[in-house]
């Protein structure tokens, strides 16, 4: 739909590829996380190891779609200069 529309047609590809690389980013790193403390031996099913890796998933599911929206900004920059798309004054 914003490829419709001149002035923010640079807007599409940020939208696109800062979603796309931080869900990707996001579902890769959360489950590396919990694999690295699984190795370090932090299994078990009482109550303080299962917070530890429910935890370890969340830090690394939201680290993982931070890194990834940054990623995916700074790509789409790319890509809107390599398609002459820049942002207009309005």
């Amino acid at each position: 739909m914003l490829l419709v529309f001149p002035k923010v047609r640079f807007l599409s590809a940020h939208l696109i590829v800062s979603a796309t690389t931080g869900g990707v980013t996001a579902n890769g790193l959360a489950p590396a996380f919990l694999y690295g403390l699984i190795e370090l031996g932090v299994t078990g099913t009482n109550d303080s190891r299962r917070s530890l890796l429910e935890s370890s998933y969340m830090v690394g599911f939201v680290s993982g779609a931070a890194l990834g929206v940054v990623v995916g900004i700074h790509v789409a920059r790319a890509l809107n200069r390599a398609f002459g798309w820049e942002p207009r004054k309005l």
